[in-house]
């Protein structure tokens, strides 16, 4: 009786002492986490819900994506619509495979980095996933060295079911300035040098139009960190955001709820291409 109360006192001390240790954690050590996880997954299925702001107003939308990190293919679905997209690295002369499930119902190869498919979207599917925001955070924590942890806090909440880290980053260096363009650089290029969002330059840059390379000297605005203000909610299972809610100096600008992840599941030979049974091209 008495060994049964020893080893029951032992394992409750232990438990303890390993949840302690978990919530002891700095906020940069669950991010790093969060980044491993991330870069280290090697298929990845889910469902998700999107706000993004464009032209002052949240657009709303929602998704079921599966993808293969290397090489890299892409299924994406559209409930709403019933509209799919296909691609897959060395494929389709690296073009999209769109069925629109509408006018002219006929399948379209779009360019992923073409008006058609970032029309009204701050992101392209080449930042599906979860390597890209992973990618973005690394470069905010280097760029922001020691300061970083001292606008970096979290939380143990649950969301959607989900036992989480809740993190904030607010950042009080955000701010806007002006970036002298270099030879051959794009918005795109200079967005991922400096880790910030490229629609967000585009959004502060309306004169821009668009994408396009700049001219050497031409001068834009540009944000100094990817955000103002992070909210981010860690699933501590898995080590991967659930709820990723991003504002700038003018409020929301961007909100990513997960209803579903599975990682690493395995896909079928033929899960990405046409001849997928459970598609419609």
């Amino acid at each position: 009786m008495k060994r049964s109360l020893f080893i029951l006192l032992s394992i409750s001390l232990l438990v303890g002492f390993t949840y302690k240790e978990a919530e002891d954690q700095t906020p940069r050590e669950v991010l790093e986490k969060m980044i491993s996880a991330a870069m280290n997954l090697k298929t990845v299925r889910y469902e998700m819900k999107i706000s993004e702001r464009v032209d002052n107003k949240m657009l709303a939308a929602g998704s079921r994506v599966k993808l293969n990190v290397s090489p890299r293919k892409i299924y994406l679905k559209i409930p709403k619509i019933e509209a799919e997209l296909l691609w897959a690295q060395g494929w389709n002369d690296g073009d999209a495979l769109v069925n629109p499930n509408a006018f002219p119902y006929i399948n379209l190869n779009l360019d992923p980095y073409g008006y058609f498919l970032r029309k009204d979207q701050h992101h392209t599917i080449n930042e599906l996933g979860f390597t890209y925001m992973a990618s973005v955070l690394a470069g905010s924590m280097k760029q922001g060295g020691g300061a970083f942890d001292t606008y970096c806090s979290y939380t143990s909440e649950k969301w959607n079911g989900h036992d989480c880290y809740k993190v904030v980053v607010d950042n009080t260096e955000f701010k806007h300035y002006n970036y002298i363009a270099k030879q051959g650089e794009t918005v795109v290029s200079i967005a991922r040098k400096l880790f910030v969002s490229e629609f967000m330059v585009i959004e502060n840059n309306p004169a821009l139009g668009y994408y396009t390379k700049l001219k050497a000297g031409e001068k834009i605005s540009t944000p100094t960190y990817y955000s103002k203000k992070m909210i981010m909610y860690i699933d501590k299972k898995l080590s991967l955001p659930v709820n990723i809610k991003i504002y700038d100096d003018k409020g929301l600008f961007e909100s990513y709820e997960y209803i579903t992840i599975v990682i690493n599941p395995k896909f079928a030979e033929d899960e990405f291409s046409t001849k997928f049974k459970d598609y419609n091209f």
